[in-house]
């Protein structure tokens, strides 16, 4: 007596149908259903929330790129140079990893450093800017420090998206054209003594969402930010009680928006 197949055999005595086509209709009707692998803890969720995507090298196809590379404005600044910069500082010092500023300890003395102003070169809220950047911020309850995307620096005054650092905590802000905040968000309490990733993304009529450390800690749904802004970054520092002020360090920043 010969062997059967293992695939031909019945399910059952009152199934007719084999194992082999039990496999094939499973299978089908699997790669049918538009909801097999999403949900928490399956495999497209995972893959799409994944911070990193580690694909072989050379996998990504070309096509698959967009073609126009003029899509978008991308830099990068650096600080090697400080000629491209708007910058006012008590102490300060900068090298090819970046660069470091402070206030003097007098009250309402200032510092800071941004992205100088060129007429039809500015940063532009109608274009959804993203703006990413590393930064330690050292301050005290008695200091303001603001880093972000905008003008707020001189007489704190013009639009402005990003954090603000005072009285112990960090806030996500946004500002008019006036430097009045219209959007304010505790982020939380912040005692930072290391450097820490910040991004900001704004997306004209939707809002802003900010994020530190690559983790969502702001969405603030104000559309107020519109047409050109100053700069591309923007740091500002205050000293708002003598004896006191805040430090900061900053490295490179990226910037990019729809041309």
């Amino acid at each position: 007596m010969s062997n059967p197949v293992w695939g031909m055999l019945a399910k059952s005595q009152t199934d007719p149908e084999t194992i082999e086509e039990a496999i094939v209709r499973l299978i089908a009707a699997h790669e049918a259903d538009a909801e097999s692998h999403i949900g928490t803890g399956k495999s497209l969720e995972n893959h799409k929330s994944a911070v990193t995507l580690d694909h072989p090298v050379e996998s990504i196809a070309p096509n698959k790129l967009e073609q126009n590379f003029f899509q978008k404005m991308v830099l990068v600044g650096s600080f090697q140079s400080l000629d491209g910069y708007d910058f006012l500082a008590s102490e300060s010092d900068f090298n090819a990893a970046g660069v470091w500023l402070t206030t003097s300890r007098v009250l309402n003395n200032i510092a800071y450093l941004v992205t100088k102003h060129v007429s039809s070169l500015d940063a532009d809220f109608d274009k959804n800017p993203i703006l990413e950047f590393e930064s330690k911020v050292l301050i005290q309850d008695a200091a303001e420090v603001y880093l972000g995307l905008g003008d707020m620096f001189l007489n704190m005054s013009g639009p402005f998206i990003g954090f603000k650092f005072a009285s112990g905590n960090v806030y996500a802000i946004i500002t008019d054209e006036n430097g009045d905040e219209v959007a304010s968000e505790l982020v939380g309490s912040w005692a930072g003594t290391d450097f820490y990733r910040f991004r900001i993304e704004y997306f004209k009529g939707v809002g802003a969402k900010l994020y530190i450390n690559n983790s969502l800690v702001s969405t603030l749904n104000n559309t107020t930010p519109d047409g050109d802004v100053s700069s591309y970054f923007c740091c500002y520092l205050k000293t708002l009680s003598t004896g006191f002020g805040p430090e900061v360090y900053l490295k490179p920043f990226s910037y990019q928006q729809n041309n």
